[in-house]
């Protein structure tokens, strides 16, 4: 999580994790809160859940957006290394 973020009552590791599990995993916001309860013993309100992702969303718009302007510049855009096999011609 960005240094920018602001503090909260969550903390930066578990914010880092509600954002995670918002987009790279998109997770509900009650099985959110079930895993938090039962994997880490946290109890949090699905109101608290939606402004950890405000913030979360709101600090990485900027490197969002860099990303994006900078993406088409670079040589490769995107590699799969998930072994797939190609047919030899």
């Amino acid at each position: 999580m960005p240094a920018a973020v602001e503090a909260s009552h969550s903390g930066p590791r578990l914010s880092a994790l509600v954002g995670l599990l918002a987009s790279a995993i998109p997770v509900s916001f009650s099985k959110t809160q079930a895993l938090l309860d039962k994997q880490l013993g946290v109890k949090i309100s699905s109101s608290a859940i939606a402004r950890v992702r405000q913030r979360a969303s709101a600090a990485l718009a900027d490197p969002k957006a860099q990303a994006l302007q900078a993406a088409p510049q670079q040589p490769v855009l995107y590699v799969d290394a998930t072994g797939a096999h190609h047919r030899q011609r």
